[in-house]
């Protein structure tokens, strides 16, 4: 909570990342979703199932928290859930796919708008043909395209491990030079032009945004976030 509280107190709408798969019970949901929503003013949430294997309390997944009511009952009116524009590790893409349909259902019941964030990717091609696969499907979603914010290409292969993008680096290995040089860009301009260029192009029109994943520092995202905005 000392994060929302500071993102407040500098001028911040905060967007607090929930983890499900980390919440001990029910309790502990509705506390920070109360103390988020009334002292903070925070509307918005984006909510994950998380890595580990087994869940520490009665939330196996993002779709267990929405269905619960705990969110809208405190408050919270929209959602970000997770997309994989390159896979997911070790749920197939089916799965992947019933899941969002699941989780436009609840958040339906539970009147809250529903966005998809992207886990970041290596391939903004991809990212634009994920949003092409979601219409094809009839999901009507907006979706941010996860980006890698200013990052030495050190951290960024560290954080990709991390994160499990290595769906995304197998493919970048296929490509060869030109994707190695892609993924060594300190800054994410390049996906950003590439995006641009398939949302003017209309194949990527549920593009809603873009969503940082500051792994150079919370500081020089901002900075580059504030060069762009127009």
């Amino acid at each position: 909570m000392l994060q929302v509280r500071f993102l407040r107190e500098a001028g911040v709408q905060p967007v607090p990342h929930i983890v499900a798969r980390q919440l001990a019970s029910e309790n502990e949901l509705t506390w920070f979703a109360r103390e988020a929503a009334v002292h903070f003013g925070v509307t918005r949430v984006l909510v994950i199932g998380g890595d580990q294997k087994e869940p520490t309390g009665p939330f196996k997944d993002a779709a267990a928290v929405i269905g619960s009511g705990i969110l809208s009952d405190a408050g919270i009116r929209e959602v970000d859930i997770a997309g994989y524009p390159d896979g997911h590790p070790v749920i197939p893409d089916p799965v992947l796919l019933d899941d969002v349909h699941q989780k436009i259902t609840l958040a339906a019941e539970q009147e809250l708008a529903l966005s998809i964030v992207t886990q970041f990717s290596f391939s903004a091609d991809s990212i634009a043909e994920y949003c092409a696969r979601l219409v094809a499907q009839d999901i009507d979603l907006p979706v941010f395209a996860g980006l890698a914010g200013p990052t030495n290409p050190a951290q960024l292969l560290r954080y990709a491990k991390i994160c499990g993008v290595s769906t995304s680096i197998k493919a970048a290995n296929k490509l060869g030079w030109n994707a190695v040089k892609l993924a060594a860009n300190t800054t994410p301009d390049k996906h950003l032009d590439i995006l641009t260029g398939h949302f003017v192009g209309a194949d990527a029109g549920n593009l809603a945004g873009i969503h940082i994943f500051s792994f150079g520092g919370f500081v020089k995202s901002a900075a580059w976030l504030a060069d762009k905005a127009p």
